[in-house]
């Protein structure tokens, strides 16, 4: 079975979290597990029931502290669950995936970011 891992930093009403979505329900079947790693729980998107919504934040007021818990979280997650890749989409899930890479997780980082620098 392929087990398939995202992060993302929400899944709200956006162009990238509409796209992930898409492929996740796309992706999700008995041969394929689909995780998404969330930085927060807000959810616009309807998932399939098999598409693993997780988020990694607290709910701490703390901005900062909330997103070095994110780092922290998602490295035991990466370790625990032997990810081997990890997507992520968005710039600040891209800064995370690469630091928990930089800070010893063995995963393949692989990162996606479209931006329209007009809109």
């Amino acid at each position: 079975m392929a087990n398939i891992h995202y992060l993302i930093n929400n899944l709200t009403s956006g162009g990238a979290e509409r796209v992930l979505s898409t492929i996740a329900n796309n992706l999700a079947s008995d041969e394929c597990k689909v995780n998404i790693h969330a930085l927060n729980s807000d959810k616009f998107y309807n998932l399939k029931s098999n598409v693993l919504f997780r988020p990694v934040l607290s709910k701490s007021r703390n901005k900062i502290i909330s997103l070095i818990i994110a780092v922290f979280s998602l490295i035991y997650r990466v370790r625990k669950e032997n990810i081997e890749i990890l997507q992520s989409h968005l710039f600040i899930s891209n800064y995370i995936n690469i630091l928990i890479k930089f800070l010893g997780c063995k995963h393949k980082v692989q990162i996606v970011h479209c931006v329209a620098w007009t809109s």
